[in-house]
């Protein structure tokens, strides 16, 4: 028989309480709320789920949208760099790149237009500030040949040498061996300006002429810069003059002998005489018979 027990200070007088009934009740409560703890963790994962299910939703939106702009942005910038590629430095149908540059790119800077139909390319010459362009120079930067003056070269597509607008803002001068000479820092470059207790009798204009430890390429000889020398028999010019001004050698009456060697793009010697490409006539020899003025050419 179960035992009875009665409440000391039960509101309910009289009640006699069962304690079978009692434990059951309180193993259904303890079941009860296991269960329940059970079903808010369960609720509890799923909401966790739900919750890293959507942030994975909004992180992979966010990456797509990003990894569009940043293509995007890609293919912009790498079709800005095609664009310098052909068109700044340009590449014909052959591949073949165009080397023309500037010797200085804070002196000086060029533009390029392709002709398809010409099959030519005109590079243009810009100076930056107080600047002087001096020309173009092919084949090589310092010591090469220069071929214009002028601020617009023109070239074959097929053209594979190398150009360099020459830029210069420094100038100096110096005497090598009693000539005159004005020197372009920037670009290497020397002009024969004038002489110095000069009295041999070979006036002799170097390729290349050193000073402070630099190298100068010679290529041009100013207007009346030997003017009268009457101690001057013969005259020897490097093959990269490319100007000779005006009266350069008038009055220079003994000069009998000439040498320009046959790589000049611009002078030559016929007959004995110095002429420019176009048969003007700079320095006169006196007239000689052909066998003397071959003789005098191979002696000089």
């Amino acid at each position: 028989m179960a035992e009875e027990v009665k409440p000391g200070s039960n509101p309910d007088e009289g009640y006699v309480y069962n304690k079978e009934e009692i434990d059951k009740a309180i193993a259904k409560f303890r079941e009860d709320d296991k269960a329940s703890k059970k079903m808010k963790k369960k609720e509890k994962k799923q909401e966790d789920e739900d919750y890293n299910y959507d942030y994975g939703e909004k992180k992979k939106s966010s990456f797509g949208k990003y990894f569009l702009i940043g293509f995007v942005v890609l293919v912009v910038l790498v079709g800005i760099a095609l664009c310098l590629y052909f068109f700044v430095f340009n590449k014909d149908e052959d591949n073949t790149i165009k080397n023309v540059k500037v010797n200085n790119d804070n002196l000086g800077a060029i533009t390029m237009v392709v002709s398809e139909e010409s099959n030519s390319l005109t590079a243009t010459a810009h100076t930056k500030g107080n600047a002087t362009f001096l020309g173009w120079a092919k084949d090589g930067l310092y010591g090469s040949i220069v071929v214009s003056e002028d601020v617009n070269l023109t070239i074959s597509l097929d053209d594979e040498s190398n150009y360099y607008a020459l830029f210069n803002l420094t100038i100096d001068t110096t005497v090598y061996r009693n000539i005159q000479y004005t020197l372009y820092e920037e670009a290497h470059l020397a002009v024969a300006t004038g002489v110095e207790d000069f009295s041999d009798e070979t006036l002799e204009i170097p390729q290349v002429i050193m000073d402070s430890n630099a190298n100068y390429q010679v290529y041009k000889i100013a207007g009346g810069a030997f003017a009268n020398l009457d101690s001057v028999q013969s005259v020897r010019l490097n093959d990269k003059i490319i100007y000779i001004a005006d009266n350069a050698f008038s009055g220079c009456d003994n000069i009998t002998s000439v040498f320009v060697p046959s790589t000049n793009l611009y002078y030559e010697v016929v007959d004995g005489d110095l002429v420019d490409k176009n048969g003007n006539v700079l320095i006169d020899t006196p007239s000689v018979e052909e066998g003397e003025a071959t003789e005098s050419l191979l002696a000089a």
